[in-house]
């Protein structure tokens, strides 16, 4: 987790400082049909209201074998940390266009205070609907 601190800072210092964002990953112990497992998970909350929630958002078929289903939920979460890194180390160009299966992008893209007001229009048209709730927040708090 030490390594996920270190990229939760990162995000952290480019994001909206009027947004009331957070994003998280963490480690729940799970009694399942192979007794304890241990499930990650990565969500983002907006303003308290969970946005971005996997894996709840993207279900795993319970029927797979325990060892396959903590694969997938394993590498899927450092795919998660990968594309973000990814765009954290992107240039300006590169970051406006970047896509991930998640749509975790748009979210942080959407909430990047380097993403200016003049901008946002253009993101709310190709966004998520969570993306579009990040555009709206900031929207609302640039007025006030």
């Amino acid at each position: 987790m030490k390594q996920w601190s270190k990229l939760q800072k990162r995000i952290y210092n480019i994001l909206d400082p009027k947004l009331d964002l957070q994003i998280h990953c963490v480690v729940y112990r799970h009694d399942g049909f192979c007794g304890e497992e241990y499930v990650p998970r990565y969500f983002v909350t907006l303003s308290g209201e969970i946005i971005f929630d996997f894996p709840k958002n993207y279900p795993v078929s319970l029927q797979q074998p325990y060892e396959e289903r903590e694969k997938c939920f394993w590498s899927a979460v450092s795919e998660i940390s990968e594309t973000l890194a990814k765009y954290l180390n992107a240039g300006r160009e590169e970051r406006m266009t970047m896509t991930d299966y998640w749509g975790i992008i748009d979210i942080i893209r959407a909430a990047d205070r380097r993403v200016g007001a003049r901008q946002w229009n253009k993101l709310y048209e190709i966004g998520s609907k969570e993306a579009k709730m990040v555009i709206e927040s900031r929207k609302k708090h640039s007025l006030s």
